[in-house]
């Protein structure tokens, strides 16, 4: 059942896993069979941890700018800018994994910065500053902030918990 619904999530978010077939015939010769297909060790955490970064930066691309901050260079309504920004950007989400699933994902608020970094001193002040800029607008929420994308690259770290309850077929 984990399978599917791990396969249906990944559908869902247009992401490519390893090809499995379910259900195909397997030859009569061969030492394994679809009931003892062992998938390598992390391949099903990394799997989950792939759905659940896509289906986190749907909810927040799709979502608009609802609050100006002072510094802030976007306007309330506008379009989500995070995508066309250039390197040196961070995005930090507030998750509810408790109330988290593979089909739907509990948020509660985002936050990012971007600006030129070229060392790797400035990048770790920029990932702090986000993660900070998060615990500040949602502090009470039933949520916890954590980087979830770094200069377009998947940095989201899923509970162990999540991964027991979602990462094991």
């Amino acid at each position: 059942m984990r399978l599917r619904r791990l396969l249906l999530a990944a559908a869902l978010v247009g992401l490519a896993l390893p090809a499995l077939t379910l259900g195909a015939a397997v030859p009569a010769d061969a030492q394994t069979s679809v009931q003892t297909l062992q998938i390598a060790p992390g391949a099903a955490d990394l799997q989950v941890r792939a759905v659940m970064y896509h289906r986190l930066m749907a909810e927040v691309l799709r979502t608009g700018i609802r609050e100006q901050i002072a510094s802030g260079g976007s306007g309330v309504g506008e379009v989500n800018p995070y995508p066309g920004t250039t390197a040196g950007k961070a995005l930090a989400v507030c998750v509810n994994w408790q109330r988290s699933t593979l089909e739907r994902v509990t948020w509660g608020g985002f936050a990012y910065r971007y600006g030129a970094t070229v060392t790797p001193a400035e990048q770790e002040s920029l990932k702090a500053r986000t993660l900070a800029d998060c615990r500040t607008a949602y502090a009470g929420r039933d949520c916890a902030c954590q980087l979830l994308d770094v200069d377009d690259r998947n940095v989201l770290e899923v509970p162990a918990g999540f991964l027991a309850e979602y990462g094991r077929f």
